[in-house]
C-alpha cells in the first residue's frame, strides 16, 4: 500500500517495512499459590513503588491526550483525538507492525521484571521461565492487547483515559494467579498497573510522536489515511 499522503502535496514518502518480531510470542500457564509466594519472596520491593508512580504518570499522559486537541491543527477538536488514534491502530497499522511493538514491549517488560528479581535469577533461583509465567499471571491480555483486530486496546485506554471509576478499578485487578500472602498480592496487581499501564501508554506515546513527525513534515495526519501505511516503528519511536 502507499506511504502516508501529503495533504495536498502529492505522494508521501516512502518507508521501509519493518521486520517481523524477533521472536514467536509464547504463552505460559501462570504461577499459583505457594510456588507463586515462593516465586514473589525474590522480589526487590523496592521496584514495587517505582511500578506504581511510573504507572500513575503514564495514567495522567493517556488521560492528558485522550482529552486534548491534536497537535498543530487549527480545526480539529479534543473529541477528534480518540477518534484518529483509533482509526490509526484498527487501519493504518498492519498486522506484523502490531506484533512488532508488541514484541519490543514485552521484552521491556521482561527486562524490568527481571531487574526486580536480579539476585534470584543470577544465584539460579528464579529462572527466566519463572518470570514469563508471572508475566502471564498479571497480564492475560498479553499478546491480544497489541494483536488481533485490534479493539482490545482501544477498550483498554478509554477506560484509563476516562479516570478512576468502578471500571478502572476492575481492569487494574484483572489478576489471573493467586496468592494467600496479602503483600504478594498488593505486589502483583502493582505489578499488573504497571505492565498493562505500560504498554497501553507505549502505543499512545508511539502516535502522538509519529503523528507530529508527520505533520511537521507536511504529510497526512495519522488517523486520516484510507489505507495502511508502510512506517519504521523504531524510528518514529525515536523521533
Amino acid at each position: 500500500a502507499a506511504a502516508a499522503a501529503a495533504a495536498g502535496k502529492g505522494p508521501g514518502r516512502k518507508l521501509p517495512q519493518p521486520t517481523s518480531a524477533a521472536r514467536a510470542l509464547r504463552c505460559h500457564t501462570p504461577a499459583q499459590g505457594g510456588r507463586l509466594s515462593a516465586l514473589l519472596g525474590h522480589i526487590d520491593p523496592t521496584f514495587i513503588a517505582d511500578w506504581l508512580e511510573r504507572a500513575h504518570t503514564a495514567v495522567e499522559a493517556i488521560t492528558k491526550f485522550w482529552n486534548s486537541e491534536p497537535e498543530n491543527d487549527a480545526v480539529l477538536t479534543a473529541e477528534d483525538t480518540p477518534i484518529l488514534f483509533s482509526h490509526f491502530w484498527l487501519s493504518e497499522l498492519r498486522p506484523e507492525q502490531k506484533e512488532q511493538m508488541a514484541q519490543l514491549e514485552y521484552d521491556l517488560l521482561l527486562q524490568e521484571v527481571s531487574l526486580a528479581f536480579a539476585v534470584a535469577l543470577r544465584d539460579g533461583q528464579v529462572t527466566a521461565d519463572d518470570l514469563h509465567k508471572l508475566v502471564g499471571g498479571v497480564l492475560p491480555e498479553f499478546p491480544a492487547l497489541f494483536t488481533g483486530e485490534g479493539h482490545e486496546l482501544l477498550d483498554v485506554a478509554r477506560v484509563l483515559a476516562l479516570g478512576r471509576g468502578e471500571n478502572f478499578r476492575a481492569l487494574l485487578a484483572d489478576v489471573r494467579s493467586h496468592t494467600d500472602n496479602a503483600t504478594h498480592t498488593q505486589w502483583l496487581l502493582a505489578l499488573r498497573s504497571f505492565a498493562l499501564i505500560s504498554m497501553t501508554a507505549a502505543a499512545v506515546t508511539f502516535y502522538q510522536k509519529y503523528a507530529r513527525s508527520e505533520v511537521q513534515a507536511g504529510f497526512r495526519r495519522p488517523g486520516t489515511a484510507p489505507s495502511p501505511r508502510d512506517l519504521p516503528l523504531s524510528a518514529a519511536a525515536a523521533a
